[in-house]
C-alpha cells in the first residue's frame, strides 16, 4: 500500500523520458527493497540507446521482495525492470523500446501480467524462474544462454524460443515452440502434443 512514484521529464524526448526524468528506484547491488508498489517511473534518456536509460521501475542487481511494478517507462530496455533478483513480485504493463523485464538474475514466486505490448522478459545472464505464474509475458533468451523454468504455470499461448527449457510446468494454453522439455513431468494443454482438450474430452 506504500507507493514509490517516478516522474516524467520536464521536457520529454520520448514517451515521457528525458534528461531529468525519474525512475522509481536505483537499486544498489547489496540493497533489499521489500513491500512497495513501484509505478509511473521514467528512465533517464537523452536520445541514444544506453543501459543507463533502462529500467523505469528499478535498475540495479539488488534483491526485490513483495513488490508490485506497474506502468513504468523506459526508452531503451526494461520498461519495468533492469537487472535484479525478485521474490513474490507482481509485474504489470510497461512501455519500453524493448522488453518489459531485462537482464534479471532470478524470479521466485512471481506473477507476470505484462499486457500485449513490450511483454518480453529477456534473460541475458543464465537466469531462472521458480514457481512463477505467466498470465501474459514471454520469457526470452539468446541461443547461448539457456532459460530454465521450474514448477510454473503458463496460462496463455506462449511462443518460447529454442533456448528455453521447462521442468515440471503446466501450460493451459498452446505452447508453440521448439522449447525443450527438461523432464517428463511437464503437462501441456490446448493444441499441444501432451494433452488436448476437445468438447470436454481429455485425450
Amino acid at each position: 500500500v506504500t507507493f514509490i512514484e517516478g516522474a516524467q521529464a520536464t521536457y520529454p524526448l520520448k514517451n515521457g523520458c528525458g534528461t531529468n526524468s525519474l525512475r522509481c528506484v536505483n537499486l544498489a547491488d547489496s540493497a533489499i527493497l521489500k513491500g512497495f508498489t513501484l509505478r509511473n517511473g521514467y528512465a533517464w534518456y537523452k536520445g541514444v540507446g544506453d543501459y543507463d536509460y533502462s529500467g523505469g521501475g528499478s535498475k540495479g542487481s539488488g534483491l526485490v521482495v513483495d513488490c508490485v511494478y506497474s506502468n513504468n517507462v523506459s526508452c531503451y530496455r526494461g520498461g519495468n525492470v533492469h537487472n535484479g533478483t525478485f521474490v513474490r513480485c507482481y509485474f504489470g504493463p510497461a512501455i519500453a523500446e524493448g522488453y518489459n523485464i531485462f537482464r534479471y538474475q532470478k524470479m521466485i514466486d512471481c506473477v507476470f501480467a505484462l499486457g500485449d505490448n513490450y511483454s518480453y522478459i529477456y534473460n541475458q545472464d543464465y537466469a531462472k524462474f521458480f514457481n512463477c505464474t505467466f498470465i501474459t509475458g514471454v520469457p526470452k533468451s539468446d541461443s547461448s544462454r539457456e532459460t530454465q523454468i521450474y514448477n510454473s504455470l503458463l496460462l496463455n499461448d506462449l511462443a518460447l524460443d529454442g533456448s528455453c527449457k521447462l521442468f515440471s510446468c503446466l501450460s493451459v494454453g498452446s505452447l508453440t515452440s521448439n522449447c525443450a522439455e527438461g523432464d517428463e513431468y511437464n503437462r501441456f494443454g490446448i493444441n499441444s502434443n501432451k494433452l488436448r482438450m476437445e468438447s470436454g474430452t481429455c485425450r
